[in-house]
């Protein structure tokens, strides 16, 4: 009886043991394997999926092997930075942000919901052409001419120089001018020979710039006279002459003048700068030049051609007129009168061309040349007024026998009637306003 009782005793107390071990367990814990109970199935009751639920999230806290752990969790944690405030944005892989659009199709109009979408848009107008392309009108910067008038008189030589290319005979006044003039006109061709303008030079006081002027003014006389002509290189080295009366600078050359301007003058016979220029060949060399001279603020009363009257054989280029002509010999032009051969190369016309004579009759004249026997005109244009009422006017040629004219030339429109050739040689060209450019203010530019 007594084994009995002590029997009972002992499984009270082992029951209660086992009992008090199974409090101290956590209720989330995992105790399977310490009671020897079976493991969770991969089937789970309804009843049981709170508890799965949170064995599931104390097993997906667990970092899985070779994944990088914080440097809190792994020991590594650094008390001076504020964790608490450091977020990390992750971008899930498929994610697209809400402020970004759809892509657009940008090889597909978009669809209007107007009434025609398949007009076309009007035409938009041309743009105004750029600096770089409009017609340049090369007005020159005329110097102001400070230099004593002169007095009439003759100097007796040359300021300095021996005549060489390195040693030019050097001009600093106008009576020193005036013995150049003489001493060619005595007979003194200069061949092969230069001489330099040094200064510019005031040959009459006050405008002479004036329609039908008079009074007293000191006459010059071209340079060369008759069959006597300059042989050499003049060289007016960018300076101006100023106030001539009566001829103008050269009658006769058979060299070169350059880079000479006239102003303020009123030129009664011949052309401002040469009235005739003649090559001793038929094919201009270099020696057969006149380029870089210009005229403005002038009257030419009674003359054939601006820049040059009659050039024979010679290249006329680089020259500028800014004066008025009034037209008195058959054939008239705003750079040459005419032209026997040669050229007249990159030159431009904006002065007043009026070919109506005294005697009541319409005499030929051109923007560029008054009569183009043979010879070319080209890279030339006109902006000044060609004045004719008969049918011998034309922005850049008069009258052209047999020479080739109009290679990139053009007159400024309502500057010049209409283009005329002459037909009696079969050599010639029939000239058409529609062969000549014809270009707008628009298209001009100083």
């Amino acid at each position: 009886m007594k084994k009995i009782i002590w029997l009972a005793v002992f499984a009270l107390l082992t029951l209660a043991m086992l009992a008090g071990c199974n409090a101290d367990i956590p209720a989330d814990t995992d105790v399977s394997e310490n009671v020897g109970a079976p493991a969770v199935s991969d089937t789970v009751e309804e009843s049981d999926t709170d508890e799965v639920s949170d064995k599931s999230d104390v097993m997906e806290s667990q970092p899985d092997e070779g994944t990088e752990v914080s440097s809190e969790e792994s020991g590594d944690y650094d008390p001076d930075r504020d964790n608490s405030k450091e977020e990390t944005s992750v971008s899930e892989p498929n994610e697209v942000s809400s402020e970004q659009s759809d892509p657009v199709d940008i090889s597909r109009p978009e669809e209007s919901s107007g009434p025609d979408n398949t007009s076309e848009p009007e035409p938009e107008p041309e743009p105004e052409p750029d600096d770089k392309d409009k017609i340049k009108i090369p007005i020159p910067t005329v110097p102001v001419v400070t230099a004593p008038v002169w007095d009439g008189t003759v100097a007796d030589g040359f300021a300095s120089g021996t005549g060489a290319k390195t040693d030019p005979f050097i001009i600093e006044t106008a009576a020193q001018l005036a013995f150049f003039a003489r001493s060619v006109d005595s007979g003194i061709t200069y061949e092969g020979q230069f001489v330099k303008l040094a200064n510019s030079l005031k040959m009459n006081e006050g405008d002479l710039n004036v329609e039908n002027l008079s009074g007293e003014f000191n006459e010059w006389d071209g340079i060369g006279e008759g069959k006597v002509k300059f042989m050499g290189t003049f060289d007016g080295d960018g300076k101006v002459i100023s106030g001539l009366y009566g001829e103008g600078l050269f009658e006769h050359i058979g060299g070169t003048v350059k880079n000479v301007g006239i102003t303020n003058s009123y030129i009664t016979s011949g052309a401002a700068v040469v009235k005739m220029a003649s090559a001793a060949t038929s094919t201009p060399a270099d020696i057969n030049l006149i380029s870089d001279c210009y005229v403005v603020d002038s009257i030419l009363a009674s003359s054939t051609g601006v820049i040059v009257g009659t050039a024979n054989a010679y290249t006329v280029s680089n020259c500028y007129n800014g004066a008025t002509l009034h037209a008195s010999g058959d054939w008239n032009g705003g750079i040459v009168g005419q032209l026997f051969g040669g050229q007249i190369v990159n030159c431009y016309n904006a002065g007043t061309i009026d070919g109506r004579s005294e005697y009541g009759w319409d005499l030929p004249v051109g923007g560029i040349a008054g009569n183009l026997l043979k010879g070319e005109v080209k890279d030339c244009y006109n902006v000044g007024n060609v004045i004719t009422e008969g049918n011998v006017g034309c922005g850049i040629c008069g009258v052209r026998y047999a020479g080739t004219v109009l290679d990139n030339c053009g007159y400024l429109e309502g500057t010049a009637p209409f283009a005329y050739d002459y037909m009696g040689d079969p050599a010639g060209k029939v000239v058409s306003n529609d062969e000549v450019t014809v270009f707008t203010e628009s298209q001009v530019s100083q």
